[in-house]
């Protein structure tokens, strides 16, 4: 019998979650897994994300706020009559009403929860005010989980911990990255006349929101300018700081193209001379894998506790302070300056990276997910 599971995200958007779902998925159908793609509302924006390879998408069945408590428990019910695994996303909520879903249902199936980051910097990183009422529900409801899935060791260490989930029911994988895919996009010709210049480009990629911290890079690259050093700056990804972002850009005569969410991360980051991760929160940092793949050095911030673990504690990477836009200026300017150290931290990095392509990392998936 053919195993089916369903993936519950909250929606299409292009966040962490919901693209480490469109990597692994591809994983479970070729090992023979039918899997249903379940976004519980419409994405905010038309036409982000409709297809997952291999999947059925299923229609979003919340359109209203006011009965969506009781829509998601009576999706999540029946899901774990109608499927062998149910997987959720970590954003606060969703995996919280997906335990409380599954209380007095006989027979269920398992649930299992994806983990980006550790929790307790999740819950500081939201602020108090909006999670102050739901950390006695988290710690009273996560134990309960079946399994949670970490991308780092940081994240497995604070769920046992200070969250009191048992050491079995927690798995640490690596994110299961297109390293091939994203090497052959390099080779592919230059996508966007603003990459056609012999003026350093200086490149960053993710959900563009507070916590990304891309003001600060901004700021950076315009003290780098200021030194008469002429640079460029690539911001590729969205999301609700993307037109204040550019206002700030255009604002200081910063020379920066925002291009949206790309096709070819390989071609547009290959492009570039430095990749900047200068984020306040760490996500999957899948951002920092992507850019080391096709062989560009990175600079990120200390932000806990994934970029650190990354670069190997700047084995592999520079890491500078958070929310200090001198010294990651500094820092680019510096890396500017010396081909050979650039160089160095780029072949690192690349070899670290190509041990995170997806068909290294497949079983374990496989395992933790559907075993």
């Amino acid at each position: 019998m053919t195993m089916r599971v369903v993936w519950v995200v909250h929606s299409l958007d292009r966040d962490t979650g919901t693209i480490l779902m469109q990597w692994v998925v591809p994983l479970l159908i070729e090992a023979g897994v039918a899997v249903d793609v379940l976004p519980l509302y419409p994405p905010s924006q038309p036409g982000l994300l409709s297809t997952v390879e291999g999947a059925a998408v299923l229609d979003p069945p919340i359109q209203g706020r006011f009965t969506a408590k009781l829509q998601i428990s009576g999706v999540l019910r029946r899901a774990y009559h109608r499927y062998h695994r149910v997987i959720v996303d970590q954003n606060l909520d969703l995996e919280l009403k997906a335990v409380t879903a599954m209380g007095g249902v006989m027979g269920r199936a398992p649930l299992i929860m994806v983990a980006h980051v550790p929790l307790t910097e999740y819950l500081a990183a939201r602020g108090e005010h909006n999670v102050g009422g739901q950390r006695r529900m988290i710690d009273a409801l996560y134990p309960k989980i079946d399994r949670i899935i970490t991308l780092s060791d940081a994240a497995a260490t604070d769920l046992m911990e200070y969250h009191g989930v048992a050491k079995n029911r927690v798995v640490k994988v690596s994110v299961p990255l297109p390293i091939h895919q994203w090497q052959s996009e390099a080779q592919h010709p230059v996508p966007h006349p603003f990459l056609e210049t012999d003026i350093p480009v200086i490149s960053s990629l993710g959900h563009l929101e507070a916590l990304k911290g891309i003001e600060v890079l901004i700021n950076a690259v315009r003290l780098v300018q200021d030194q008469s050093i002429p640079v460029k700056l690539l911001v590729m990804g969205d999301g609700p700081l993307r037109a204040q972002q550019e206002k700030l850009a255009a604002s200081l005569g910063v020379a920066a193209l925002f291009p949206g969410w790309v096709q070819e991360w390989g071609a547009w980051l290959s492009r570039s001379k430095i990749f900047v991760a200068p984020q306040y929160f760490d996500g999957a940092g899948w951002d920092l894998y992507a850019a080391m793949s096709v062989g560009i050095p990175v600079i990120a911030t200390n932000a806990p506790h994934v970029s650190r673990e990354i670069l190997s504690n700047g084995a592999l990477g520079k890491i500078v302070s958070i929310g200090e836009p001198v010294a990651l200026a500094e820092g680019i300017q510096k890396w500017l300056g010396n081909d050979r150290i650039r160089s160095a931290f780029a072949l690192g990095g690349k070899q670290h990276a190509r041990a995170l392509d997806r068909d290294r990392v497949k079983g374990a998936w496989i395992d933790a997910l559907v075993k």
